[in-house]
């Protein structure tokens, strides 16, 4: 496997994860394909670039595939930690108690109270 062909198995499994998508990872013949595919239409360009640009963007791959599922999970967990509980915060027969939800609220909240 060529380090393009590895680049794009690394990103394309980094996806899946990232999305919860498995079906975006690719295997190995299919990133075959898909960097000859690529090499048959970059021939018939004038593309130049050194090798010092393709390790940056090889370099650049390799940390988006490991460090942006971890980011993702990291940010799941902390959302999951300041979601508001649901449902009301005292039952509705407790003094004090006010129906926030349903389509009165939003009336009083654009138009003043319903009354």
């Amino acid at each position: 496997m060529s380090s393009l062909q590895g680049l794009l198995v690394g990103v394309h499994i980094g996806l899946a994860q990232l999305t919860g998508a498995p079906e975006l990872a690719l295997d190995p013949a299919e990133a075959e394909k898909l960097c000859t595919a690529a090499e048959n239409v970059a021939r018939h360009y004038s593309i130049t670039t050194t090798q010092k640009t393709l390790d940056w963007i090889a370099l650049g791959g390799v940390l988006a595939g490991v460090y942006l599922p971890r980011l993702y999970v990291i940010g799941q967990r902390r959302g999951s930690r300041r979601k508001a509980p649901e449902g009301p915060s005292m039952p509705p027969s407790e003094p004090g108690y006010t129906d926030t939800t349903g389509p009165h609220v939003m009336w009083e909240d654009h138009m003043g109270t319903a009354d």
